[in-house]
């Protein structure tokens, strides 16, 4: 298999130079302008909550479960006729995306104008972790394809609430507050983008990062990649 890094020319020169890439990261590409490519849900996970007649009541650990953000110490319980919405967002992790298909239509959406192949994924993907590694330590990489889904909202009931949230995210041996990332969160994303036919890899740091991207200058980078 082959992947495709689709950019501008600019770019594309920099990179047969220097072995220059820009590597982002979740948060970064939630917030993205470009509105053709911009995905709200990127990371993330939406939980809703409609309570109709009767009250809908979360243990401790399933109200934990659907939240990254915050911790609760006691049971969530959504009266009659009462609405609840959270996320639950992924820890921020770098990212390089590619795709799976040369495709001039999907060059033309991500506003490029060219694009190199990558022909060892591997290798590629193991500089870059010792390059990112030297400005932010990390943990580990993980690479694979994108799985699109119809949607990344789940409606939560008293007949589903044990099905569809998952309370095994706790690592009891740290500490109930310290929660277990789900790798296939960083992988999933809706049917919109199904077309893009995404291959990714996540780069998870040991510490918490800002949205702001990392640039790398590594011309062994060019060794794994035609033109």
């Amino acid at each position: 298999m082959f992947l495709f890094k689709y950019l501008e020319k600019k770019y594309l020169e920099q990179f047969k130079e220097k072995g220059k890439i820009q590597i982002g990261n979740i948060e970064c590409y939630r917030d993205i302008e470009n509105e053709k490519v911009k995905d709200p849900l990127e990371g993330r996970k939406k939980y809703s909550i409609h309570a109709e007649q009767d009250p809908i009541e979360l243990s401790v650990e399933q109200v934990n479960a659907i939240t990254n953000d915050y911790h609760f110490s006691a049971k969530l319980k959504i009266s009659p006729f009462s609405k609840f919405e959270d996320y639950l967002n992924v820890p921020n992790v770098f990212v390089f995306s590619t795709s799976t298909t040369f495709d001039k239509n999907l060059m033309k959406k991500f506003g490029c104008d060219a694009c190199y192949k990558i022909i060892n994924i591997k290798n590629f993907a193991k500089t870059i972790y010792q390059e990112i590694n030297k400005q932010y330590q990390l943990l580990f990489f993980v690479a694979n394809k994108v799985n699109y889904v119809k949607t990344k909202e789940i409606f939560i009931t008293n007949q589903n609430k044990n099905a569809v949230i998952r309370t095994t995210p706790y690592n009891r041996s740290k500490s109930d507050k310290i929660k277990t990332i789900y790798i296939e969160d960083y992988f999933t994303k809706t049917n919109a983008f199904r077309e893009e036919n995404e291959f990714r890899f996540i780069f998870v740091p040991r510490n918490p990062i800002g949205k702001k991207p990392v640039y790398l200058n590594c011309k062994k980078l060019i060794d794994y990649c035609k033109f």
